[in-house]
C-alpha cells in the first residue's frame, strides 16, 4: 500500500501540492525557527530519542546508521525491515502528535513540505530538521546536515564519496554515446487491457533529472511536470527507451508481461519495436531517499548496454 500511495504521489506533484503529491518530498534544507536543529552544532550531537516523519528520511537514518536512536516512524516507512519495528506515528501529514509527544523525542525530522505539521511541533516546542529530498542535490545534502545534527559527519562523507564515485563512473561509461530519448512512464491504468493514457516524467522532475545523469535526453520537452499522455501522444514523440515505473506490482494483480503487453499494443514505437521497454518494479524506486544511486544506475544500464557495465 505504501509503495501505491507514494507513487501516485509523484504523479500528484503536477497538480499544485494535493495531499498525494506531497507524500514524496525529503531532504537537505534545515530551518531556523522555533526549536529548529542546528547543524553543526555540537550540543546537538547527542541526539538519542528521533522521529522520522517520511520513509526517505527512515532510510538516510539508518543509512547514516541511526537506527537505534530511531523511536518513531511513519505507518509506511518499512524499509530497512528494522524500521518496521519501531512505534508507528501515522501518516506523513497527519500523524499522531499525541503519539510523538508520547515518545518524548529529542528531534524530530521532516520534509519541507510538511509546513503544517513543524507549526504544530514548534508549538510543542520540539526539535526539528527539515529536509528536502525533491532533487539529488537535496538527497545528497541530507546526509550531511543529519549527520552533522546527529554528530555522525564521517558516516555521511563516507556515503557520499560513494554515491559521488558511482555517479562519476556512470557519466564515465556514458560519455561521448550517442543520445537516447527516454520516456519514463509513472502510472499505465491497471484495469486497461490496452495503453490509453500513461502519466510521464515531465521537465525539471526528479525522473528528468536521473535520465540526464544516465546520459539520455527526455523525449519530453513541455512545461508540464508530470503531463498524462493518450497513446497518440506517446506515438508521436517516438521514445527511443521506455522506462516504466511500477514499485507496487506485488500488490496488485500485474506482471511484467501483462505490462508490456499492454506496450506492444503500441508497435509503431522504436522503443517497442526494438525490445527497449523496461519494467523498474523494485520498491525504491518510487522513494527519492539514498537509494536513488540504484535507480540511476539500473537507468544507465537499460538505456545503454553497450557500455560494458560490470
Amino acid at each position: 500500500m505504501r509503495r501505491s500511495v507514494i507513487l501516485v504521489a509523484i504523479i500528484g506533484m503536477a497538480f499544485g501540492g494535493s495531499f498525494l503529491a506531497r507524500t514524496i518530498m525529503t531532504g537537505h534544507q534545515s530551518g531556523r525557527t522555533g526549536q529548529d536543529a542546528e547543524a553543526g552544532s555540537s550540543e546537538h550531537a547527542g541526539y538519542r530519542r528521533i522521529v522520522s516523519l517520511a520513509p526517505s528520511i527512515t532510510e538516510v537514518l539508518f543509512e547514516l546508521g541511526l537506527g537505534e536512536r530511531v523511536v518513531g516512524v511513519t505507518d509506511f516507512c518499512d524499509y530497512p525491515p528494522e524500521a518496521s519495528t519501531r512505534t508507528k506515528v501515522g501518516g506523513c501529514y497527519d500523524p499522531n502528535f499525541e503519539g510523538i509527544l508520547a515518545l518524548r523525542p529529542d528531534l524530530v525530522v521532516l520534509l519541507r513540505d510538511q509546513d503544517q505539521v513543524k507549526k504544530y511541533l514548534d508549538l510543542a516546542g520540539l526539535n526539528v530538521l527539515v529536509v528536502d529530498h525533491r532533487d539529488i542535490s537535496g538527497i545528497l545534502g541530507s546526509l550531511s546536515s543529519v549527520g552533522e545534527v546527529c554528530g555522525v559527519q564521517s558516516k555521511a562523507l563516507e556515503l557520499t564519496r560513494d554515491i559521488r564515485s558511482r555517479m562519476e563512473r556512470i557519466e564515465d561509461r556514458t560519455r561521448g554515446l550517442r543520445q537516447m530519448t527516454v520516456m519514463v512512464s509513472l502510472g499505465l491504468d491497471a484495469e486497461s487491457r490496452t495503453l490509453e493514457n500513461a502519466y510521464i516524467a515531465g521537465k525539471g522532475v526528479f525522473y528528468d533529472e536521473m535520465i540526464a545523469m544516465a546520459g539520455g535526453v527526455n523525449v519530453y520537452d513541455g512545461n508540464i511536470s508530470y503531463p498524462v499522455l493518450s497513446a497518440e501522444s506517446i506515438l508521436r514523440l517516438n521514445p527511443a527507451v521506455i522506462i516504466d515505473i511500477i514499485p507496487d506490482m506485488d500488490t496488485k494483480d500485474l506482471d511484467e508481461e501483462k505490462i508490456l503487453k499492454k506496450w506492444k499494443g503500441l508497435p509503431g514505437l522504436d522503443a517497442v519495436h526494438n525490445g527497449r521497454v523496461h519494467v523498474f518494479r523494485d520498491d525504491y524506486v518510487g522513494i527519492p531517499g539514498p537509494r536513488f544511486i540504484l535507480i540511476l544506475e539500473h537507468m544507465a544500464r537499460v538505456i545503454y548496454p553497450e557500455a560494458g557495465w560490470e
